[in-house]
């Protein structure tokens, strides 16, 4: 009987003889290219998505946005009632009937109600991928009036990094990951032939219009957000360990401080950030008491 080794075709042969036909290492997976990606590691680009460089708005209700690291990275602290992100896109991106999102968060509480960590609503159809008030994750997809929602078993660690990531499917399942390992997966319709166009996105908050005293929004994130990428297929469960192990964040801390990751690439959160970040955490009244004027720029507004 003839050796299974010796069993491939002609073309298969002539590619291999060629040098072109290699095998490829675990660890050399590739992860293919994002259609959006926002890095949010530096206050001098602050909001540029690297796809298409454009830049988004980051919205400072206080004027008192603060950047939180050092080293090589700088992340904006998302405060849990008046920092978010929204990004107009110049031209719309259109997605068929697959998609992925994935992201890097440490949090520093749950949100007051649900908030995203990206976001966009387009005529009846929207995505979501969120936080709930108990901290567990979500995804959620409208079309044609109809909302279907993925949520995870577990409610998620505050205090440390974790990778987060959701990917629709061509048969129609969404699947929830959390540092690379599934945790939760819905079956929809799978007759879903597209989930709308992509044209202006939320990050760090929700697009209900949840808020106090008719100016802090209740459902922003409080924490840290990275690394948020959006792709118009569906990761496969080995792309979604790749990108979860792709910069090796430290173990997990009680609290912050904490390093983002044991190469220099990320940051590692200041030494004093939780007192500050404690002492600015105050009650939505007096918030109220001690709102600044809206000042604005090329890259940051400040919205009442």
């Amino acid at each position: 009987m003839a050796s299974p080794i010796f069993n491939v075709t002609r073309r298969s042969f002539v590619i291999a003889s060629c040098g072109l036909l290699l095998p490829r290492p675990g660890w050399a997976a590739i992860t293919p290219r994002p259609l959006l990606h926002w890095p949010l590691d530096d206050p001098k680009a602050a909001g540029r998505e690297r796809m298409t460089g454009t830049l988004a708005t980051i919205v400072d209700g206080t004027g008192r946005l603060e950047w939180v690291g050092n080293g090589k990275a700088t992340l904006p602290r998302f405060d849990g009632y008046s920092v978010w992100m929204d990004h107009e896109l110049d031209t719309p991106l259109k997605l068929e009937r697959e998609l992925a999102l994935s992201a890097w968060v440490a949090l520093e509480s749950f949100p007051v109600t649900t908030a995203s960590i990206l976001e966009w609503n387009k005529e009846s159809s929207s995505v979501q991928f969120a936080v709930n008030r108990l901290g567990f994750v979500l995804a959620a997809i409208q079309v044609n009036g109809q909302k279907f929602e993925c949520r995870s078993e577990h409610p998620i660690a505050v205090g440390r990094w974790q990778h987060l990531a959701a990917i629709l499917a061509h048969d129609g399942m969404i699947v929830l990951f959390v540092d690379g390992k599934e945790v939760s997966r819905m079956q929809v319709r799978s007759d879903i032939s597209t989930v709308g166009n992509i044209s202006t996105v939320l990050i760090g908050r929700g697009a209900a219009d949840d808020v106090v005293a008719k100016v802090f929004a209740t459902n922003v994130l409080n924490g840290l957000i990275r690394e948020v990428q959006v792709y118009d297929s569906a990761l496969t469960p080995r792309d979604i360990q790749a990108l979860s192990q792709e910069f090796q964040p430290t173990e997990a801390q009680a609290a912050f401080p904490m390093a983002w990751c044991r190469n220099s690439f990320f940051c590692s959160v200041g030494r004093n950030w939780k007192t500050r970040a404690t002492a600015r955490r105050r009650t939505f009244g007096s918030a109220l008491s001690r709102f600044a004027p809206a000042r604005k720029s090329a890259q940051i507004i400040s919205k009442q």
